[in-house]
């Protein structure tokens, strides 16, 4: 039989004992002197509980094992007498001493997880204090050599605006690319345009007649101007809304 076992037969047993002889207090309170007394008579239980236990163990035959553990209660009372207490008033006591215990328990068990949440409270605010002071030093550090500090948000900000700008330009870039590119493809077309009609009006149809050919070399001279004028060197796209126009611009010089 084990400590743990000793003490619930010493909390229990009482139980089942007449509690006629002594009434309990009506504010459920003990004294000091009534403390001592019960702590005195139960540590002698306990003893008790712990030889009987023993000469169970000890008995030869099952006859020995049940007289070494009969007769418990009287050995009880005994012991409760021995320390100038009643049966009743010992009961008593160690059912307000076990609701003692148990609230104490409950107590310290709220006070220890109470301290734990405040011990990692400390920590977390020293973490926190520890990186303020870290960045407030970076602060004073920049601001006494003239440097500005960002934040990583506003890092992240400025980041992102430098790569919107960049694709921005890169996309305009494109797009005057192909304005300057289709501008040259047409100027081309019509310079090509202009040559074919310089040929045809230096060489006329052998079949027209000569009263036919001034018109005729006059229509081709003429389309050959138009088609020069369209491929006009000094045309060229809007320039770009920021910095200098973007692309490559053909210039057909005039023949």
């Amino acid at each position: 039989m084990n400590l743990r076992l000793a003490i619930a037969i010493l909390f229990l047993l009482p139980v089942s004992i007449s509690r006629a002889d002594w009434t309990p207090p009506s504010d459920n309170t003990f004294t000091e002197s009534e403390l001592t007394n019960y702590i005195a008579a139960a540590t002698g239980w306990i003893n008790q509980v712990r030889q009987t236990a023993a000469d169970v163990d000890n008995s030869k035959t099952d006859v020995a094992k049940i007289s070494a553990a009969t007769d418990l209660e009287s050995k009880l009372t005994a012991i409760v007498a021995s320390h100038h207490l009643t049966r009743p008033e010992y009961d008593y006591l160690a059912q307000r001493c076990g609701e003692a215990y148990g609230a104490a328990i409950m107590v310290g068990n709220t006070l220890a997880a109470q301290q734990k949440a405040l011990a990692d409270e400390i920590k977390s605010n020293d973490t926190r204090l520890t990186a303020a002071r870290q960045r407030l030093a970076a602060y004073q550090s920049a601001a006494k050599d003239g440097r500005r500090v960002m934040s990583t948000e506003d890092r992240a900000a400025a980041v992102k605006s430098a790569k919107d700008d960049q694709q921005s330009a890169l996309d305009e870039q494109k797009q005057r690319e192909g304005e300057a590119k289709a501008a040259t493809d047409e100027a081309i077309q019509h310079d090509a345009e202009a040559k074919v009609a310089d040929a045809a009006a230096a060489n006329p149809p052998a079949e027209m007649s000569a009263d036919d050919r001034p018109a005729y070399i006059d229509a081709k001279t003429t389309a050959a101007q138009s088609a020069r004028d369209a491929a006009n060197p000094n045309y060229s796209p809007a320039p770009a809304r920021d910095g200098p126009p973007c692309g490559l611009m053909s210039f057909i010089r005039k023949s």
